[in-house]
């Protein structure tokens, strides 16, 4: 077998079918493919180190970062200067909320306080009012029955006035009224 061929070639190249100038450019690219696989792998082997390196390197900042507890010392104490922060919001809220909450509450007293007295007077005015309306309602029904009997007494009189007109065609002269017209005057009075 000859050097850079494979197997099937050296026998072709036996057979003398393959020129000696075909040979030298089969050799050529075998070389060319076989240092490009070479370089191929180099390269990757190259960046597949570095990859490893920066990995490496990574887990020896998180080893150390681990094994160190400053970290931890300082997050604690960044966590207790925010807690002091917000207690002194929280504190300041918690006061004003209180001030606020002794106004109401005084303010609500002095209410409480003064219901009793306004329920009093509300009483006295309703009852007031109610005596007022009595007043009048009665006042209304003895006003109310004197205008009707005077109403039902106008209608007798007009009907008793009026069969004597109708059967009284005559004209006499003006008589002096009789006692029983002075008593329906009377009465519409």
């Amino acid at each position: 077998m000859t050097l850079g061929m494979s197997p099937g070639q050296s026998a072709l190249a036996r057979s003398g079918e393959i020129s000696l100038s075909d040979r030298h450019e089969v050799k050529r690219e075998l070389r060319r493919t076989q240092m490009q696989e070479t370089k191929g792998r180099y390269a990757m082997n190259a960046e597949l180190k570095k990859i490893v390196g920066r990995v490496k390197e990574a887990q020896q900042q998180l080893q150390g970062l681990v094994q160190d507890q400053t970290w931890v010392e300082e997050a604690r104490k960044y966590a207790e200067r925010q807690g002091k922060e917000v207690r002194k919001l929280i504190t300041s809220d918690v006061k004003k909320v209180r001030t606020f909450l002794e106004k109401e509450r005084k303010e609500l007293e002095r209410f409480q306080k003064q219901i009793p007295s306004e329920v009093k007077k509300l009483r006295k005015f309703v009852d007031g009012q109610r005596k007022e309306l009595e007043k009048l309602i009665a006042t209304t029904r003895k006003v109310g029955l004197k205008e009707a009997v005077a109403k039902t007494q106008k209608q007798r009189t007009k009907k008793a006035a009026a069969p004597k007109k109708a059967a009284a065609p005559k004209k006499t002269a003006k008589k002096a009224p009789s006692s029983t017209a002075e008593t329906t005057a009377s009465a519409q009075a």
